[in-house]
């Protein structure tokens, strides 16, 4: 009876722990799918300096990260408030302090287990002197008693034999060589042929492909799913974009008429940005200030549900199958 308590608190906290991881895993995919990640922009310009920064959060600024530049160039990473460099940095200062006190401290338990040595005798060196060892070679000299060997000459028959079987050998070469440019010459004529005929085949076969391929691009499945793929293209691109904007410029040159034509340009993109940017012209001097704001949000839902649609889209399966069939 007893072990059977053990054995059934045993599963009992199993199943408590696998509950809460998947607890834990829910909760995480919620949020990658539910909680946005927000994004904030931010410029100015007065007179000659600048500066721009850009910060991206999620988990309602549980973890962020802001990246700026404003004459140098500087990130900071932040988690649950926290920021990382700092942190890291203070861990490897103290990190950096203890090992030189553990080394302070081997030094001075060297200091004190150490004793001094007595002298030793000196050893006297002797250095060994190597003499040069000398070689002696016997040349045999020649003299009267044993005099060079001669040559010994042969006969005029055997001379003229030799010189014909060399001559032989020479001229069968030399037919040799001729016959095998006779023959490349025969060959030549069948090899243009062939190199022809590959040349052809290669075009035909180009030919055939750019022909499937423009058969597949011009079918109703093929356009209906590219115009389905460039609505969820655009509707993904909608929701990236900032939600809103705020900015103030102030635009002028030298020449008021450079300036009037600029004014018109921006009069063209009104009905984008509206009320939300304010421009100034300035008609008499050069000058351009001002700043901007970009907010915006983007969900990991959104994604997956463009994902989830593309995926159940008939003519974009077929129009898939149909390219890796081209593919292969």
């Amino acid at each position: 009876m007893l072990l059977l308590h053990i054995l059934l608190t045993i599963l009992k906290i199993a199943g408590i722990l696998l509950l809460t991881a998947a607890g834990l895993l829910l909760l995480i995919l919620l949020a990658l799918l539910f909680v946005p990640v927000t994004y904030t922009v931010r410029g100015d310009k007065q007179r000659e300096t600048w500066g721009v920064s850009a910060r991206v959060s999620w988990l309602f600024g549980g973890i962020s990260a802001t990246v700026w530049h404003r004459g140098q160039t500087g990130w900071e990473l932040r988690l649950l408030g926290i920021p990382v460099r700092k942190l890291m940095r203070r861990l490897n200062a103290r990190k950096k302090k203890r090992s030189a006190g553990k080394k302070a401290s081997l030094r001075e338990t060297e200091k004190k287990e150490h004793r001094p040595l007595q002298p030793s005798g000196k050893t006297e060196t002797v250095e060994e002197e190597r003499q040069p060892v000398l070689k002696t070679v016997s040349v045999e000299r020649e003299s009267p008693e044993n005099p060079p060997a001669e040559t010994e000459e042969l006969p005029k028959g055997e001379k003229t034999e030799s010189r014909r079987i060399r001559l032989a050998a020479a001229l069968g070469n030399l037919l040799r060589r001729i016959r095998g440019l006779l023959l490349w010459l025969v060959h030549i004529p069948a090899k243009i042929a062939g190199r022809i005929r590959k040349m052809w085949l290669t075009f035909r076969n180009f030919c055939d492909k750019i022909r499937r391929w423009k058969d597949f691009l011009t079918r109703d499945t093929t356009k209906a799913a590219a115009k389905f793929l460039l609505g969820r293209g655009r509707a993904l691109l909608a929701h990236i974009l900032p939600r809103k904007v705020r900015g103030k410029v102030t635009v002028g040159f030298e020449d008021p008429a450079m300036t009037g034509q600029l004014l018109a340009a921006a009069g063209v993109f009104y009905p984008l940005y509206r009320d939300n940017i304010q421009i100034t012209p300035v008609f008499n001097r050069q000058v351009l200030e001002g700043d901007f704001l970009l907010k915006g949000r983007i969900f990991g839902a959104a994604f997956v549900w463009s994902a989830w649609k593309i995926y159940r889209n008939r003519d974009v399966r077929t129009t898939w199958q149909g390219f890796r069939n081209k593919e292969a």
